[in-house]
Formats: structure tokens, C-alpha cells, sequence
């Protein structure tokens, strides 16, 4: 396919307009053509997007000059280049003075491509031509609008000082009539507009120097000699004949600039008071966002210089939390078109240090009531927000604490139904050694699930630091197996605590807390996926070099608890802070950020110290030493226990609103030898007391029942007899202790799920301590 184009030939011969086409085709075209002899036919085909137009010089009726005359009257700019049998030098000359693109003899077509070639790209040229300088024009008639109509003066002036040009804006802010007027007026811009004609030369100055100046604020003088503040920018330019010279706008701010002296009078009043709050007070400019005044307080709560903010009037925000730093951002942006800044936020201070900020301001406005100044306070809340954390914290530790109470209870009472019964079975089936190990199971797997319960509530309460010997080994296996329930099948756990580690001084809750707090920090930052936590105990001698690299660390002897994970790891700005409080790397409602921070102070209770080893996609390590104490743990292991004591008959009242549990306790006492009776009511319990204060010679109660709690049982019954003893049972302490029980008389406290051991032995100290015994024979149930 040659070259598409779109040609209309003016020829009455069929035959010569043959051999144009077959010579355009020759030439590379591919030609799309009409040929017309006629005027009128001429006229109708000249719209219709044409390429080119071939014109014989004479044809009978047309010519190739009327041809060209009409293109050029429609104003149509087709290239036109005249064919013609004859045609002489002079006639083609004057073809192309009148347009013509070219001209060629019918019998010397050879030379048809190339000049259509020439024609058509003379023709492409003239066409760009024509389009830049329509686009020139449009673009100087635009400007040309914008100068005249615009609000700011436009000028421009030579560097000795004489206007060349203004417009309408420039000569309405000097008080003259017309541009016109002012440039007849004014012959020299420094002595005749300038108060002061060294500002002109400053200003000269710093446009020689920058090439551009922006805001130069400076004093003019109007024709009618009225003093007036107004902004200048300017830049040095080249006129058309290379000339260097200045042009700029220049704007009338002179009720800005009264509106800030009366700011400035009102700033000098508060600066004492701004310089003098633990608040950061400042003031903003709205035009440029630049800080016009920033309070002392500034450099102690931010932690940086108040000249650095004044350099860089976005220094405060790049402190801003990156979490955080958007919003604020878009809240300054939106203050401009709102009377409403009040954010709270957080910064980071050079030395690492978080701390939440109260951000607020208020618009100031001018005489017209336009905003063109923001001032506020940014205050330092941290502590109120530190104290709001840990009291939500504890709120909902107590919820924990509460619901972990009753469930306690509830649960309680069922496992020691079931703990009472398996004993008692026990001892019923002891020819069938088949029988006996399978009730073994049941109470080893209740008593299990009571130690369960006990870390619950261990969990939920809050208490002082118990610290005793303790060998960590059992400690730290207690809530592993709590855990071992809640770490996702993907994830494996490998345990390795060693037997032999010496004991230590430790608070037994806290180290589950510890270990607890940072399995589920690993389990976490697996988030699921495949991984492994593993968990090793072992006895570690800390040498000088190691205890060089941590205070907390001396040379000796520790136990060293690590804890392990393979999970997403931490980069080194977050290891630098992840025992602050309150600092989480979680989602919201995933962490407080508290944890690792509690984890801290209590190895820091615990004259220990913790360590960290992690990178980014490699896991964590963490490491805690307790200093080796060396005594002999207060609690061992259990060992094998001789049977209860046996009774002489002595009279108990038993009250427990589970039935199961009193019926149990009714076949526990009178299978030790004592008379029972029982009451699911204590209601009914006081009233039987009532009836004969001398019927029983010891009560044992539940805490937790309906209508009468234990203590207030109690209380009763010893206005009725303050020397009958009482054993207090609960499955929840609540806020109970071993010495609020005895303060209210009461002799004995005990915790559910009651075996046969316990219960026996507590109820002969009891009998013991009286030193007496009742007289009576062997007592039948009631």
C-alpha cells in the first residue's frame, strides 16, 4: 500500500487525469481522486478534507488560476501545484506568486512525486506555523486579561527605576488614574514611591543576588502621600531586546499589617504568662504555615531547640508518630477552612521517648473576619494518659479477677465432688487393684484440673509480692501446661527444663505472668503460621564480660529462662523499645503495650534482668536471670502422707448449698468418726444453732451461698457461742486472707476441691487446739 492521499484534479481531459494518477501512484501514493472540469463541481468537492489539488492551467469554461483564486477566498490551505501541456516561465512564476506550490509540464511527469513530496511538506510547515501562532495568540490575549483584570499590581520596570509597564491593579493601589498616568508620574520608582529608597535598593539587591524575591514587604507612598505596607515579588527578566529588567506583582497589605501590630501590642501583654506555663503555647501563620511564636515549654516537651522550629516550621510534625503523623497532618491542612483544631497525638523525642500530646487552637481573624493566624496549646498528657491506661488495665484485670471467681466457684464445687467421691470409692474397691488404678486416674485428672483453676485465679488477682524459695522448674511448667491448650497445631513447642537447677527467691504469680506474657508474645509473632517456640530452664554462670554489657547483671551464679520463637522478629528501633510502657507494635485491641514492661519490673523485683536477641523475619530470644538463692525450696514435692486423724465422736454442722457437697462431706467426717449433720441452707444452719448453741462442737461452711454468706455465719453463730470453732470453705478467695479469716474468729480456712486429707487433718487441728474432748459415743447421721 502506497501513501493515502486524498487528491481533486481540475482537468477536462479523462485521459490526462489518467496519467496524473498512474504518475502519483508511481511516486509511492495511493491515491483517493475526483477530477472536476467545472467550476461549480469544483466549488461542491473542495470541503471534503482534501490532501492536494492538481489544476490544468486552461480548460474550456475554468482555469487554473480561477482554481487557485477560489482556494485561496475560502481560505482553505490545500497545497495547489499547476500541470499544464504548456506553459511559459513568466505565466508559471506568477502561478506560484499567487500560491501556487509548484508547477509541472504533462509531458515531463517524472518529476510528480517529488514535488507533491515538497508541496505537502511545505504545506505541514506552514500549517504548525499557523497553529503556534494562533496558540501565541491565545495565550497573550489570556495573559493579557489576567494583567488587566488581576487584584494584585503587575509591573514592570527598568533596574534605574522607570516603569515600562502596569496594569489597571498597580495604579488603583498608588492612587492614580490610570496606568497611563501612573507611568507619566512616576519617573523614578525609589524617590517618588518608596518611603524609603534604600528598601528599593535591598531589594535591587537580592534580585541581582537570587535572580527571583518573594515577600519583600516594604512602605510605599501613594499620590496623595498616604503611607501604605505592601508584599513584593519580583524577578529579573530580559525584555526583547536582551535588556535585563525586573517585573513582579505587588499587593496592598497594609490592614494585615495594622492587624499585626495590634497582634504584636497583644503579645507582649501574654508572653510573660505564654513563657511561663508548662503548656506549649504558639502562633501560626496561615499563609505559609510558618511559626511566628512558640513558648519554652516547647524544648522540654518536645525535646528540641525552639530555634530549630522556627527554621524548619515542620520540625514539630516530623516528630509526630508515624502512626499518627497523617492525620495531624490533614487536620493542620483542614484548620484553614475551620475554626476546629483539638487533636491528641503522639511524639517521639530525640532520646527514643513517647510522649502524648493535646493539641489546640483557635483561628485569629482581621478586620474583614478572615483567619489569618492560628494560636494554640500543645500539652503534655502523658501521665493522665499513662494513668487512664493502667486504670482501664485494672478495670479489666478485676473483670478477669471476677469472672475468673465464679467460674472458680462453680468449677470448684463440681471437682470436689468428684475428687471426695473417687476417694471414697477408693477405698471401697481396695481388692480390686484393676478398679483402684482407674479411680486413681480420675483423681489425678481432677486434681489437675483443680490446679488449673488455681493459676486461673492466680492470674485474675492482683497482689502484693510474696517471694519465697522456690525451685523454677516447677514454677515455670504450671503455666505451660495452661498454655499447651491455646498454641495453634501449626505451631511447635519444645520444653526443656533442666532437674537439677538450684532453687531461687521469686513471687511464684509473677513468674507464671512472665512466662505466660512472653509465650503469648512468641505465639503471636508466628501469627499462625508454621513455627516453633521452645521454652529452656538451666543453671548459667554470668561471667565479668557478660555483666559488663548489663547493669542489672552481676558476675555469678543464675538460673537463666529463655524463651524462643521463629516468628516475624523486630528491627532495632523497635528492640530499643519495647520495654516501654504502653509502646505495642500490635494492632488495636490486640495489646496495651503494658506487658513487656511488667515483664521488666518484675525481673527488675526480682534483682534479675532480662535480655533480647532478635531480627527482622529471624525470631526473638528472650532471656531472664534470677540470681541463685540456694535454700532448699519451701515447697517440695509432695510425698506420701499418713491417713487423717480419726474422731471420738465429736458433733459437726456441715453447710455447703451444693447437696453433692454436703452429702460428700457428711460420708468424709462420719467415715473419720465424727457425728455430722448437714444443711444446704444456712439460714436453717443459724437457726439450729439458735436452737441449742450447744448441740455442735464444730461448724464447717461454705463462703459463697444464698440468703448468708460464710463469714456472716459465722458472726452469728458466735453471738450465740463465741467459742464454737468454724472452718471457713471456698472455692474463691476473693479478697479473703488467712489473717482477715482469723480476725473474724474463725479458725480454719479451706479451698475447694476438699480431699479427705485435707479436710480430716484441718478438722483434728481444730479439736487439737481446744485440748478437750467432747464426751459421747459414736454419732448416727441426721
Amino acid at each position: 500500500m502506497g501513501r493515502p492521499l486524498k487528491v481533486l484534479l481540475v482537468e477536462d481531459r479523462p485521459e490526462d487525469a489518467e496519467l496524473v494518477v498512474t504518475g502519483l501512484r508511481r511516486a509511492g501514493f495511493d491515491p483517493a481522486w475526483r477530477r472536476v472540469d467545472a467550476e461549480a463541481d469544483y466549488l461542491e468537492h473542495l470541503n471534503e478534507g482534501l490532501d492536494l489539488v492538481l489544476s490544468d492551467y486552461v480548460m474550456p469554461g475554468f482555469s487554473g488560476l480561477r482554481a487557485l483564486e477560489l482556494l485561496k477566498k475560502l481560505g482553505l490551505h490545500v497545497p495547489f501545484i499547476i500541470i499544464s501541456g504548456t506553459i511559459g516561465e513568466e505565466t508559471a512564476v506568477a502561478a506560484m506568486k499567487e500560491g501556487a506550490a509548484d508547477y509541472l509540464l504533462k509531458d515531463r511527469l517524472a518529476r510528480l512525486g517529488p514535488a507533491v513530496v515538497h508541496a505537502l511538506e511545505q504545506s505541514r510547515m506552514r500549517r504548525e506555523r499557523r497553529q503556534a501562532a494562533e496558540d501565541i495568540a491565545r495565550v497573550q490575549a489570556r495573559y493579557r486579561g489576567i494583567f488587566e483584570n488581576a487584584i494584585e499590581g503587575i509591573y514592570q520596570t527598568t533596574l534605574e527605576g522607570r516603569i515600562i509597564a502596569a496594569n489597571p491593579a498597580l495604579a488603583r493601589i498608588t492612587g492614580y488614574a490610570s496606568p497611563e498616568a501612573l507611568i507619566a508620574g512616576v519617573t523614578n520608582i525609589a524617590k517618588d514611591l518608596y518611603a524609603d529608597p534604600k528598601a528599593r535598593d535591598e531589594l535591587q539587591r537580592r534580585l541581582l543576588d537570587r535572580g527571583v524575591v518573594k515577600g519583600f514587604e516594604t512602605q510605599i507612598r501613594r499620590k496623595d502621600g498616604e503611607l501604605i505596607w505592601v508584599s513584593i515579588n519580583a524577578r529579573a527578566v530580559l525584555d526583547e531586546q536582551g535588556v535585563l529588567c525586573q517585573e513582579g506583582s505587588l499587593e496592598d497589605i497594609t490592614e494585615r499589617k495594622r492587624a499585626e501590630e495590634q497582634l504584636h501590642l497583644s503579645e507582649e501583654r501574654f508572653r510573660q504568662l505564654a513563657e511561663n506555663i508548662h503548656e506549649v503555647f504558639w502562633i501560626s501563620d496561615l499563609s505559609n504555615n510558618g511559626v511566628l511564636y512558640v513558648s519554652p515549654a516547647y524544648e522540654t516537651v518536645w525535646g528540641r531547640s525552639c530555634e530549630s522550629l522556627y527554621a524548619d516550621p515542620n520540625a514539630w510534625l516530623e516528630a509526630v508518630h508515624p502512626e499518627d503523623r497523617e492525620r495531624v497532618a490533614q487536620a493542620v491542612l483542614n484548620k484553614k477552612n475551620s475554626d476546629k483544631y483539638d487533636e491528641i497525638y503522639r511524639i517521639v523525642r530525640p532520646d527514643g521517648a513517647l510522649r502524648w500530646i493535646h493539641d489546640r487552637a483557635f483561628p485569629i481573624r482581621d478586620a474583614a473576619g478572615r483567619a489569618y493566624r492560628f494560636a494554640g496549646t500543645a500539652e503534655d498528657i502523658t501521665e493522665r494518659h499513662q494513668l487512664e491506661m493502667q486504670f482501664r488495665q485494672a478495670q479489666k484485670m478485676e473483670a478477669i479477677g471476677t469472672l475468673a471467681g465464679g467460674i472458680a466457684h462453680d468449677f470448684n464445687n463440681i471437682l470436689g465432688a468428684i475428687i471426695g467421691y473417687t476417694e471414697m470409692a477408693r477405698m471401697c474397691v481396695k481388692e480390686s487393684p484393676e478398679a483402684d488404678e482407674y479411680l486413681g486416674a480420675v483423681l489425678k485428672g481432677a486434681q489437675r484440673a483443680a490446679s488449673l483453676v488455681r493459676q486461673i485465679l492466680a492470674f485474675g488477682r492482683q497482689r502484693e509480692q510474696q517471694r519465697s524459695v522456690v525451685q523454677l522448674r516447677h514454677v515455670v511448667a504450671e503455666p505451660l501446661e495452661l498454655l499447651r491448650a491455646t498454641i495453634p497445631a501449626s505451631i511447635e513447642c519444645r520444653v526443656s527444663l533442666a532437674k537439677d537447677v538450684p532453687t531461687v527467691l521469686a513471687d511464684a504469680t509473677q513468674v507464671h505472668q512472665v512466662v505466660m506474657n512472653l509465650c503469648t508474645n512468641a505465639v503471636h509473632a508466628m501469627k499462625s503460621r508454621p513455627g516453633r517456640l521452645e521454652v529452656t530452664l538451666e543453671e548459667f554462670t554470668v561471667d565479668m564480660h557478660l555483666a559488663e554489657t548489663n547493669p542489672h547483671l552481676r558476675p555469678g551464679p543464675y538460673v537463666r529462662l529463655s524463651v524462643s520463637d521463629t516468628g516475624c522478629g523486630m528491627d532495632a528501633a523497635t528492640l530499643e523499645r519495647i520495654f516501654e510502657p504502653f509502646f505495642t507494635t500490635k494492632t488495636p485491641g490486640e495489646g496495651t503495650g503494658l506487658g513487656l514492661s511488667v515483664v521488666h519490673g518484675i525481673m527488675r523485683n526480682h534483682d534479675g534482668a532480662i535480655t533480647v536477641y532478635s531480627q527482622p523475619g529471624e525470631g526473638t530470644t528472650f532471656r531472664l536471670y534470677f540470681p541463685v538463692h540456694g535454700q532448699e525450696a519451701e515447697t517440695e514435692a509432695p510425698t506420701a502422707r499418713a491417713a487423717p486423724p480419726r474422731g471420738h465422736g465429736e458433733r459437726i454442722l456441715f453447710v455447703d448449698d451444693e447437696m453433692s457437697l454436703v452429702h460428700l462431706g457428711q460420708v468424709i467426717l462420719e467415715e473419720l468418726g465424727y457425728v455430722v449433720t448437714i444443711s444446704t441452707n444456712p439460714m436453717e444452719a443459724i437457726a439450729s444453732v439458735r436452737a441449742d448453741p450447744t448441740a455442735f462442737d464444730l461448724v464447717v461452711t461454705d463462703l459463697t451461698m444464698p440468703y448468708l454468706s460464710g463469714t456472716d455465719l459465722a458472726r452469728l453463730i458466735f453471738q450465740q457461742r463465741p467459742d464454737l470453732p468454724v472452718i471457713l470453705v471456698t472455692g474463691y478467695t476473693a479478697n479473703l486472707t488467712t489473717e482477715s479469716v482469723r480476725a473474724l474468729g474463725i479458725q480454719e480456712m479451706l479451698f475447694k476441691p476438699l480431699t479427705l486429707q485435707v479436710l480430716g487433718e484441718a478438722v483434728h487441728r481444730v479439736f487439737a487446739k481446744k485440748n478437750a474432748v467432747p464426751a459421747g459415743g459414736p454419732g448416727k447421721r441426721k
